[in-house]
């Protein structure tokens, strides 16, 4: 508050300076209204307000103060209130007394001067366009709504028909394909103990650009079979690789593709035991360090070794129809690839079939499901089932007379 006082007085002794009016000149007339027209402001606190009375008639004036000791009165409520006129605009309705400044008939000095509640009014062809004040702005009103014409009642539009609820059927999601994919495969999906397994691994470049890969040494992929989740054998053991940088270059679709075989011996040399095993396969890269290994399984033992696979099936169905065969794969639940031929209809009996896979193909099978048909997607399987078929929509399908996992 004292630094309030002390700037006013200040700005007091320099408006003296300059020729402030000052009250105590005449006797004031009866309050007045009418709205500010013009407004010329001068030094600090000095203005001069040209106002239109309600009468139609124009003066000229500026608001008066009272005076202490040379300085402005700034314990006098009115004078305080007279300094807010510097802050005026035209079209600013006021109220005020008037009291005559010289022997002139439209010069005035104003006091008790106030601005009146109601806003701003619009002055016509006014010289001078206001300056906005960001406390006095309002948001503009929007414009009223258009009335309908005495004599014609408004129309209230005639709602739409609305149309029956069709069924919405979802379409599956096709997702979008890596940039590189790492695949491996046997030949066959169940072997004889002792037989050679032969492994065949490819990696694709499924961009429209080419592909450099760089390696930190002669490796350029890595090959594990695990059974019951112990690794048994690794490609890489026992070999040794040259320790220098090599690249490798895929064009816009092009494949790196490696083929191994494995004896069925474990890193010591000793043939494995009969079972179910898992091919892991990954490249060596660094900078693929994040592309996911490629997996797939088949069994060792002779109670399998003459399976059959979907391929086979497919490729020959009239051979297959009504006989019963031995699969080796994966379980796909309720997922089965939507690629697939015979998936793409939907499941051949009920909602509750579910679906095998193997390296070469997909197939629905109806009947008891081993494993949950969500949480344990890709899991080992071992199936025997009939071959049978979907007259009405032509699908081959399986079903199941003894499922095991593993």
């Amino acid at each position: 508050m004292l630094r309030w006082f002390l700037r006013f007085g200040l700005l007091t002794l320099a408006a003296l300076a300059v020729g402030l009016p000052i009250s105590g000149q005449n006797t004031p007339s009866a309050p007045v209204e009418g709205t500010v027209s013009q407004a010329y402001r001068l030094t600090f606190p000095r203005v001069r307000l040209v106002l239109q009375l309600a009468d139609g008639k124009r003066v000229i004036g500026e608001p008066v103060y009272q005076y202490k000791n040379d300085t402005i009165d700034l314990t006098d409520m009115n004078t305080i209130e007279n300094l807010g006129c510097y802050y005026w605009l035209p079209g600013d309705r006021v109220r005020a007394r008037l009291s005559r400044q010289e022997a002139t008939d439209n010069s005035y000095l104003f006091t008790e001067v106030r601005r009146l509640a109601g806003g701003r009014v619009a002055i016509p062809n006014r010289p001078d366009k206001p300056e906005p004040r960001p406390s006095e702005e309002k948001p503009e009103a929007e414009p009223p709504a258009p009335k309908p014409e005495p004599d014609t009642p408004a129309k209230t539009p005639a709602p739409e028909p609305q149309k029956p609820l069709q069924p919405k059927t979802e379409e599956p999601v096709k997702p979008e394909p890596k940039e590189l994919t790492v695949k491996i495969t046997t030949d066959k999906s169940a072997y004889a103990p002792g037989e050679t397994v032969r492994i065949r691994l490819t990696l694709k470049n499924n961009t429209e650009s080419e592909r450099q890969i760089t390696f930190p040494s002669g490796q350029r992929f890595e090959i594990t079979a695990e059974r019951e989740g112990r690794k048994v054998w690794q490609w890489s053991h026992g070999k040794m690789f040259i320790m220098a940088f090599g690249n490798l270059r895929l064009g816009p679709g092009q494949s790196f593709a490696a083929e191994e075989r494995w004896d069925q011996k474990d890193n010591d040399g000793q043939p494995v035991p009969q079972g179910t095993y898992t091919l892991s396969a990954w490249i060596t890269a660094r900078q693929l360090s994040d592309l996911p290994q490629a997996r797939t399984t088949f069994r060792i033992g002779t109670e399998y070794r003459s399976m059959t696979t979907i391929r086979e099936i497919l490729d020959e169905p009239d051979r297959y129809l009504g006989k019963r065969v031995g699969l080796q794969g994966r379980y796909r639940g309720w997922k089965p690839d939507p690629e697939a031929p015979h998936c793409k209809m939907g499941p051949p009996v009920t909602r509750s079939d579910w679906a095998i896979e193997d390296d070469t193909g997909t197939l629905y099978v109806t009947g008891k499901s081993v494993y949950d048909p969500v949480e344990d997607i890709g899991k080992p399987l071992r199936l025997e089932a009939t071959v049978l078929k979907n007259e009405e929509k032509g699908q081959i399908y399986l079903r199941s007379e003894k499922a095991v996992k593993g």
